[in-house]
């Protein structure tokens, strides 16, 4: 797993997981995530849209982001619309 990848499944997780002072705090404002979101775009804009409350952009960010999520670590459990 290169480093982008791991603060790519950080971002996710923390977007789910926190609420929005911490997703702020420690995700958003992370230097870490800094360092390399300027290279996952759609990343950045889901969790921007998340925090700003910006639901037509969030939905469509996440709708972009599953193509992405289908990588060897989540591939078994990628849900398919059949």
């Amino acid at each position: 797993m290169t480093y982008k990848q791991f603060v790519k499944l950080a971002v996710l997780a923390g977007a789910i997981s926190l609420d929005r002072p911490s997703m702020k705090t420690k995700v958003m404002d992370s230097p870490e995530v800094l360092e390399v979101i300027h290279e996952m775009p759609h990343i950045g804009r889901f969790v921007e849209a998340l925090y700003n409350c910006q639901y037509q952009e969030f939905f469509q960010s996440l709708g972009i982001l599953q193509c992405y999520c289908e990588s060897y670590y989540n591939s078994n459990h990628h849900c398919s619309n059949r």
